[in-house]
C-alpha cells in the first residue's frame, strides 16, 4: 500500500471492485488517480488536438534499495530547481521513494476493467513472451548510432581500464590467507 506521502485526492479513489480485481493478479497493484493532464489526439491524418484528459496511474509496491535510491535522487534534482521544479516529477519521486513502480497512465474519467484486462495482457507478455519483446528492443535499438557510441564507449573504456585493474588485484598474490 502507498502511505500518505503523496499528495493524492482522497475524493478520487479507485473502485474497490476494479483495485480487488487488479490484486487478483499483483498483491501489490495500486491505482492512482494522477489528476487531468492536457493529451494530444491526433484527428484524422494531419490535425492534433489537445485536450485536458483525467488521468489514473496503474502501478505495484514493492520496498527495494533501488526504488528508494532512485526517488531520493529524483527528490534531490528537484529541490535544485527549487520553484521550477516540476510538480508532477516531485510526486512521481516520492512514489518512486516509497516503492511504487508506475506499469501505465490511463486517460479514463472512472476506472473500468479495461484497466484490468490491459494489466492481465501485460503480466502474461512478462512472463510468457518476455524473451521475445527484449530481443526484439534490442534489435530495433542495435541500429541506433547512439546506442552503437555508448558500446564503443563503454568497450574502449573497459579496455583501457581492464589491464591497470587486472594487475591491480591479482599481481604478486599466489595464494590466500586463512584465519
Amino acid at each position: 500500500m502507498v502511505e500518505h506521502f503523496v499528495d493524492f485526492a482522497a475524493s478520487r479513489e479507485a473502485p474497490e471492485h476494479v483495485v480487488r480485481r487488479l490484486r487478483s493478479i499483483d498483491a501489490t497493484a495500486e491505482l492512482l488517480w494522477w489528476g487531468p493532464r492536457l493529451m494530444d489526439l491526433e484527428v484524422g491524418y494531419t490535425k492534433r488536438v489537445t485536450v485536458v484528459s483525467p488521468v489514473w496511474l496503474l502501478g505495484t509496491v514493492k520496498q527495494n534499495a533501488v526504488r528508494r535510491q532512485t526517488g531520493w535522487g529524483m527528490m534531490r534534482s528537484q529541490e535544485r530547481l527549487g520553484v521550477q521544479g516540476n510538480k508532477d516529477t516531485w510526486r512521481y519521486a516520492r512514489l518512486i521513494y516509497q516503492g511504487f513502480a508506475a506499469v501505465a497512465f490511463y486517460p479514463y474519467r472512472d476506472p473500468t476493467e479495461a484497466i484490468y484486462n490491459d494489466f492481465v495482457e501485460r503480466q502474461w507478455r512478462f512472463l510468457n513472451r518476455w524473451d521475445e519483446e527484449g530481443a526484439r528492443a534490442l534489435a530495433e535499438s542495435e541500429g541506433q548510432p547512439e546506442y552503437d557510441m555508448a558500446v564503443k564507449y563503454l568497450t574502449d573504456k573497459a579496455k583501457a581500464e581492464g589491464p591497470g585493474q587486472w594487475k591491480f588485484a591479482f599481481a604478486k598474490r599466489r595464494s590466500f590467507g586463512v584465519n
